[in-house]
């Protein structure tokens, strides 16, 4: 028996989609072991790879007195749905009432590679739904309506376990669980780590008092370092941020230079106080946004020029030759964190706003829309017509020779032209790019359309 930790609402892990299963071999039969024994201690109804740290796409469910697993689940789901309490392990003690489909067919393999069909209703399809949405990063939270999913976060914040995260551990996209890469060289080079389930625990401050480090640089570290830690170390504690501050102080600086259309982002490095990214300014790099950037390209882009960044900084304190300068005191915004509900495209906004919108949430939350009630994860679009109805505002618009025509349809209206899958906007369609409709994998729209009988197609 392997008793493994589960991991809790804000671990990264559990915003990651998980990878399908190619190997079926000794090392996917002990996973499922650990995950039944794991589930069985908790003990809970079913528990996902993701919930134990790893990125595969397994879950071992326990419903009704019937054991078992399914991997690589491909879910047909009933029309007619139900509400109805739903928990879940990463959530301890907590429920809420969650819509789900009543009836469930699941697809997949078993531990040997052999192909399985599970099919059930009430309980049995809820559990296999909430399992599934682990391999895909959604969490039961996320179908709950605005008003109930504050309520939830509420009670969330309130729990005894809030907070309780493991910060340097890094989560492959493999089966294995290991320390971060800062980790990993920090103990290769003999240098002790610290790993406090967060800053104002006494017992981390009263160690980084006895090594009395000269500075602490720190970047995405996700929480606010108290102001007894942030004056231990006597030249400070300097954080790398990717914008150009005081331009989009928050959780989400990439995201919203993308959303609101910035030509030029960039990194900086500061020293923290104890107001949110307002402290004095090391240095700055720029990085131009390109026309099909997504979030992620450019965050790939700016963590390569803002460690180098970080590092001259740390040079630069160390001779005694870089002074912080103060914020100008104009010019500030702030970037909040995008939930899944800000992800959900609003087909009424001009192409460009849909166009960046997607690209924003891209690859989290994820951008998304429905149809019929079901959801419809989106990759970026391209846009169509002479300025992709943006006023000329959107460099990408109208590429010549792009061989997209561009009819008149409603908002969120769906056309089909050849291989070219078109959607209505407030101003001119944008084409479709690869979709992930709801229980099933990524695929081009074109491969989702044939799929579906109908031919009056509206997102909304």
């Amino acid at each position: 028996m392997s008793i493994k930790p589960i991991r809790l609402f804000g671990d990264p892990v559990l915003r990651t989609p998980a990878e399908p299963v190619t190997d079926f071999d000794a090392e996917l039969r002990k996973l499922v072991a650990d995950l039944t024994d794991t589930m069985q201690d908790a003990p809970g109804l079913g528990l996902a790879a993701p919930q134990i740290g790893v990125g595969l796409r397994v879950f071992t469910y326990y419903v009704d007195d019937i054991l078992g697993h399914l991997i690589n689940p491909d879910l047909d789901l009933s029309a007619d749905e139900e509400t109805d309490d739903e928990g879940c392990l990463s959530f301890p003690g907590l429920s809420f009432p969650t819509k789900r489909s009543y009836g469930v067919v699941a697809k997949g393999f078993n531990m040997h590679g052999e192909p399985v069909t599970l099919e059930g209703s009430g309980m049995l399809a809820r559990c296999v739904q909430h399992e599934t949405d682990h391999l895909d990063g959604v969490l039961f939270i996320d179908r709950l309506d605005p008003d109930q999913r504050k309520l939830a976060m509420r009670e969330i914040r309130a729990a005894d376990w809030w907070g309780e995260q493991i910060p340097a551990v890094k989560i492959s996209r493999g089966r294995q669980v290991r320390p971060s890469a800062v980790a990993e060289r920090g103990r290769q080079a003999g240098i002790e780590v610290l790993q406090p389930e967060r800053p104002s625990d006494p017992g981390f401050q009263a160690r980084l008092r006895e090594l009395a480090p000269d500075c602490c640089p720190v970047t995405a570290y996700g929480a606010l370092i108290p102001g007894e830690a942030l004056r231990i170390p006597r030249l400070g504690w300097v954080n790398l941020h990717f914008s150009v501050l005081p331009a989009w102080r928050g959780a989400a600086p990439v995201q919203h230079a993308i959303l609101h259309g910035d030509e030029i982002t960039g990194a900086t490095t500061f020293r923290l106080v104890s107001e949110l990214d307002a402290g004095p300014v090391f240095g700055v790099v720029t990085e131009p946004v390109g026309t099909n950037d997504t979030a992620g390209d450019l965050l790939g882009r700016l963590a390569v020029s803002g460690a180098e960044l970080l590092v001259a900084t740390m040079d630069g304190i160390e001779s005694g030759q870089l002074e912080a300068r103060p914020q100008p005191d104009h010019g500030i915004s702030y970037a909040p964190k995008l939930d899944r509900a800000d992800a959900r495209v609003s087909w009424k906004l001009p192409a460009h706003a849909v166009d960046r919108q997607i690209r924003a949430c891209t690859p989290a939350p994820g951008a998304w829309t429905t149809l019929h009630g079901s959801t419809l994860k989106l990759g970026p679009v391209t846009l169509t017509g002479p300025a992709g109805g943006s006023g000329g505002s959107s460099p990408r618009a109208g590429t010549p020779g792009s061989g997209v025509s561009s009819p008149d349809l409603a908002a969120g209206q769906v056309r089909v032209l050849g291989s070219q899958v078109l959607v209505g906007t407030g101003t001119t369609p944008v084409l479709l790019g690869e979709v992930q409709p709801e229980g099933k994998r990524r695929m081009p729209a074109a491969d989702w359309v044939r799929g579906i009988r109908s031919t009056d197609l509206v997102l909304d």
